[in-house]
């Protein structure tokens, strides 16, 4: 959902007007823990999201383009649990962003190769 949100946000979808394009999304989202308190309480995470995608011609099956946009993000976790679940969604927020705008670059490059071999 924060990615899609994201990628319209950045892409300027017109939900008004048909698709010449349509983006195939999948996600894989992992957190590890990469620090320990005294405790041996984990407090310091990283979040790996790996989103590949396709671009797909819509009314047909063509992939003018597909990739990946692999985002790390960390975060600390605070002892309060709600605290702990805010930067926890922060993180995912911020990975969600990377990889909307990875994917936008990747989506940049192919149109402008595009656009100057038609000239």
């Amino acid at each position: 959902f924060l990615l899609r949100e994201q990628l319209n946000d950045q892409l300027a979808r017109k939900l008004d007007m048909p698709a010449r394009y349509r983006l195939e999304l999948t996600a894989d989202e992992q957190r590890s823990a990469r620090g320990l308190r005294v405790n041996n309480v984990a407090s310091d995470f990283e979040l790996d999201l790996r989103v590949n995608y396709k671009l797909v011609e819509s009314g047909t099956t063509n992939v003018l383009l597909a990739g990946s946009a692999p985002v790390t993000v960390f975060y600390v976790s605070a002892d309060a649990p709600y605290a702990g679940i805010a930067a926890q969604q922060d993180a995912q927020e911020r990975a969600a962003n990377q990889a909307a705008i990875s994917i936008r670059l990747d989506l940049s490059r192919y149109f402008n190769r595009l656009a100057t071999a038609s000239r």
